[in-house]
Order: C-alpha cells, then structure tokens, then sequence
C-alpha cells in the first residue's frame, strides 16, 4: 500500500497543479495544493514537539496508524521552524500553514483537511481517532472508495 499510496500522491499533485493553472490561468499558491485529491492532511499545530497537547495528539495516532492509512490521512505536525511528516516529504514552510489557516504561531489546532483541501475539521484540542475516522467514513468520496474497494475484492474472488 505504500508505493501504490506514494505513487498516488505524486499523480494528485500534478492533477491539482494542472488544475490551477487550467482553472485560473497560474498555478495555485495554496500550500497544501501538493495533496490536493490524493490525501487528507491532518494538520497538527503546536509549540514544540515536546509539548503535551502535541504529544498527546501524536500518541493517540500512532495508536492508530492503520486507520489513518486506510483513509489516506497524511498528519503534519507543523511546529514554529519546522513540518514533521509522517509519509511524504514537502517544501511548505510551517508559516506559510499557519498564515493560510489562521493559527498563531505556538498555538495548538488540530484541522483535518479533505482531499478537495476544504477545512472538514478544527480543533483547539487533541482529538481521537475515532472522531476522526467518524467523519472521514460520513464524507461522500471516502463512502465512494470504500465501495470501489468492496467491488475490487469481490471482482478478484
């Protein structure tokens, strides 16, 4: 699942390129526009990576790390001078994140981030996975992948 997930990333970072500069003539200057229909960026915002909402939020999802994986969440951890990715690499400056979703620098917010980059969630507060994975489940193109993935398994039985 890695590669084809990896190799899904590159493809949905030039459909979303193309399509800015199909859309507006340029290409978009959004920051997350690299995942745009390729991943859910869940971006988590804080002060350090020590510091107990951050280590709470980061506990709590690598608890569950198949769930996120199965859903195409890509968390972020944006700290003051750096981005700490957990499967991906990107150029995006954390002050380019903070400006474009309105966080002051050392504050705590967890948002999640469709695939459409429309802000789906925003927390002030370290959130569970279930209510993470609640939400994402209820989204129509999640609902989408997961019947064309029950019509895969069915297709090779």
């Amino acid at each position: 699942m890695g590669k084809s997930f990896t190799a899904r990333l590159r493809r949905g970072a030039l459909a979303a390129t193309l399509l800015s500069v199909v859309s507006c003539g340029v290409a978009s200057a959004a920051p997350l526009s690299e995942f745009a229909w390729s991943a859910r960026p869940l971006l988590v915002f804080g002060a350090a990576w020590d510091a107990p909402d951050i280590s709470a939020q980061r506990q709590a999802l690598s608890d569950a790390a198949d769930g996120l994986r199965e859903r195409e969440v890509l968390v972020l951890y944006v700290l003051p001078n750096r981005i700490v990715l957990d499967r991906a690499e990107t150029t995006i400056a954390p002050v380019a994140l903070r400006d474009a979703f309105g966080v002051d620098e050392g504050d705590f917010a967890v948002l999640l981030i469709g695939k459409d980059t429309g802000v789906k969630l925003r927390e002030t507060t370290p959130v569970a996975p279930t209510r993470l994975f609640d939400l994402i489940d209820a989204m129509p193109m999640r609902r989408n992948e997961m019947r064309n993935r029950r019509r895969e398994t069915r297709s090779r039985e």
